[in-house]
C-alpha cells in the first residue's frame, strides 16, 4: 500500500513539475496573468511545436469556430533552441497560416517584461497584433530561469480581425531563385523593417523578398553602428536568372542605400 501511494505521489509531483515549467504557462503567468492557463485548460495547445506551425494555426481556427479562443497566444523558448529571429520566423509562420499578411515591426522600449533594446510590436496596418522580444533578464532571475528566453504574445482577437477576407491562389514559381546575403553597416537606430522597406523600394521587379536574419554589434563595428545581415531573393517569371543579373540588381540597391541613407556594405 505504501509503495502504491509513493508511486502515485511521484506521478503527481511529475505532472505538477511539467505543468509548472511548461514555457507557455510560465510565460502566461509572468506576462499575461492566469487567463493563459485557463485558455490552455480549454484545450488550446499547451506548448508551441515549432515543427507544426500550420497545425497550431488550425487548432486556433477550430477553436474560433467554437467561439472558444483565448485572448492571447504565447510562444516561447530558451536561447538553446534559437534566438530572436528564429522566434520572429515562427510568429510570421503562424500569422501567414492564419492568412494574416503585411505585418510590420516597430521598436518597443516601454514594456518592463521585455529587454528594452530587444523588443518590438507586431503590427498589421495600424493594428497592434502583439509583442515579440527577449524576456527581461530581471524577470528570468525572479523566476529562476537560468537561460535567456525569447517570447511573443499575439492577440488572437487582433489576428482574427486582420485575417484576409478571401484567399487568392498564386502559382508556385517555375524557375529557380537567386539568393544573396549581405552584411550592411548602418546606424544603431535603423530598424530592420525600415532597412528591408528601403531595399524593396530600391530593388527591381525581380526582387521577391528581403529579410534580416542577424544583427551584430561589437568588435570590428564602430560605436554607434551595427551590422544587419540581410538575405535578398531574386527571381524572374519567365526564365532562370543568371548570376550576373542577380549581382547587377544587388549593386543597384547598394548604390542607393549608400548615396541616400549612408548604409554601406560591411567590409
Amino acid at each position: 500500500m505504501k509503495r502504491t501511494l509513493s508511486i502515485l505521489l511521484a506521478i503527481a509531483l511529475l505532472i505538477c513539475c511539467v505543468h509548472w515549467f511548461n514555457p507557455i504557462l510560465w510565460l502566461g503567468y509572468v506576462l499575461y496573468g492566469r487567463d493563459v492557463e485557463t485558455a490552455c485548460d480549454q484545450r488550446v495547445i499547451r506548448s508551441f511545436d515549432r515543427t507544426d506551425v500550420a497545425g497550431y494555426a488550425a487548432a486556433l481556427l477550430h477553436l474560433g469556430r467554437r467561439n472558444a479562443v483565448p485572448r492571447a497566444v504565447p510562444l516561447a523558448f530558451g536561447e538553446e533552441n534559437g534566438g530572436f529571429y528564429d522566434l520572429k520566423g515562427y510568429a510570421e509562420g503562424l500569422l501567414h497560416a492564419l492568412s494574416v499578411t503585411g505585418e510590420s515591426y516597430a521598436a518597443k522600449t516601454d514594456d518592463p517584461s521585455f529587454h528594452p533594446g530587444r523588443c518590438a510590436e507586431i503590427r498589421c496596418g495600424d493594428t497592434v497584433i502583439g509583442t515579440i522580444g527577449q524576456v527581461h533578464p530581471s524577470v528570468c532571475d525572479t523566476y529562476d530561469v537560468g537561460t535567456p528566453v525569447y517570447a511573443a504574445l499575439l492577440s488572437v482577437e487582433k489576428m482574427f480581425e486582420c485575417r484576409a477576407k478571401e484567399t487568392k491562389f498564386r502559382p508556385l514559381p517555375v524557375f529557380q531563385s537567386m539568393e544573396r546575403d549581405l552584411a550592411l553597416l548602418c546606424d544603431t537606430d535603423v530598424e530592420a523593417g525600415t532597412l528591408c522597406g528601403l531595399i524593396r523600394s530600391y530593388g527591381p521587379k525581380s526582387l521577391t523578398d528581403a529579410f534580416v536574419f542577424d544583427v551584430y554589434q561589437g568588435k570590428g563595428v564602430a560605436e554607434g553602428k551595427k551590422s544587419l545581415a540581410v538575405r535578398l531573393t531574386c527571381r524572374l517569371p519567365d526564365r532562370t536568372m543568371t548570376d550576373e543579373e542577380a549581382d547587377t540588381a544587388v549593386q543597384k540597391i547598394l548604390r542607393r542605400l549608400e548615396s541616400e541613407n549612408g548604409i554601406v556594405l560591411r567590409s
